[in-house]
């Protein structure tokens, strides 16, 4: 780093073993990175410190951190920054959160007013219940809590009417609400707890995944009137839900152009019946368990 005579580097990657954890040289090399004007940073590695310098950097694009320690203390120290966060040119933004107070991933969010990307990774419990995401200028979100207890996360809200593109996957949460999306393109719903699904102004959506690992039961929630006129590509995957919230959500397509449905179901009706139009692309499984009579199901078309 002191040889260094460009006066701008463009990308700084830090993956190392657990020997380097203590070692006082880290936080210095990411405090040379950011006096170089760097542009990405990915940081892998068990830090104590980060440096104060690096969220205030005037340059820098694109920050991964993934502080993957499995001692509480070192998590919490390397995060508690006391500075006040002021990323101006970050768009791309990657964290893994182990043992960290929620706050601070709210501070760093909160300090990147052009963030356009957004993942965030939970990978162990923290004392938030309820997620809100209010970020006007997101385009891209994916969030994923992959350590979590069953019910440790109540509530998830979206408030981000720019986003086009959404991945939620594991377990998830008991309700998610999506407040304004009004320029979601496309979303994948992978989740094993989730119980209430709210779909509220995605008109603009053009294509939905929603997967179900586990036999918990989901309740749709739908508004008066409730359409996607935009969405052409709908893919479900679900073990145990409602079989009339499934026919409402295709009836609600008038564009549906693909469908692929995998269903797990006790529903006794003998046959069920979808006049989609538009359709061009149809896959059906049908996973009965304990059910195994066969099921009559009749698509119309013209």
């Amino acid at each position: 780093m002191k040889s260094c005579k460009s006066s701008q580097v463009r990308l700084f990657r830090l993956h190392f073993s657990r020997r380097w954890d203590q070692n006082p040289c880290v936080s210095h090399w990411i405090y040379r990175a950011v006096m170089l004007n760097v542009c990405e940073i990915d940081i892998c590695a068990n830090i104590i410190k980060l440096p104060m310098s690096l969220f205030n950097s005037k340059t820098l694009t694109t920050l991964r951190l993934d502080s993957t320690a499995r001692d509480w203390s070192i998590s919490n120290s390397a995060w508690r920054f006391p500075c006040q966060v002021h990323l101006p040119c970050l768009i791309t933004l990657d964290v893994v959160v182990t043992f960290t107070p929620f706050d601070y991933v709210y501070k760093l969010i909160r300090g990147c007013p052009a963030l356009e990307n957004l993942s965030l990774e939970v990978s162990s419990r923290n004392e938030e219940h309820e997620y809100v995401f209010n970020i006007p200028t997101l385009k891209r979100l994916k969030l994923d809590w992959s350590g979590l207890d069953k019910y440790c996360i109540d509530v998830v809200v979206l408030d981000v009417p720019n986003l086009e593109y959404l991945y939620i996957c594991r377990k998830l949460c008991s309700t998610f609400v999506m407040e304004d999306m009004s320029s979601l393109v496309e979303a994948s719903v992978s989740f094993s707890t989730l119980t209430k699904l709210s779909l509220f102004n995605c008109n603009t959506l053009t294509k939905l995944s929603v997967h179900q690992h586990y036999e918990y039961k989901i309740s749709w929630e739908f508004p008066c009137q409730f359409t996607l006129p935009c969405l052409s590509t709908l893919d479900i995957d679900l073990a145990v839900t409602p079989f009339a919230n499934v026919v409402e959500l295709i009836h609600s397509c008038p564009m549906l152009e693909n469908l692929s449905l995998e269903l797990s179901s006790d529903n006794r009706e003998k046959y069920y019946v979808f006049d989609i139009p538009t359709l061009k692309r149809l896959k059906l499984n049908w996973k009965f368990g304990g059910y195994p009579n066969l099921v009559g199901t009749w698509f119309r078309r013209p």
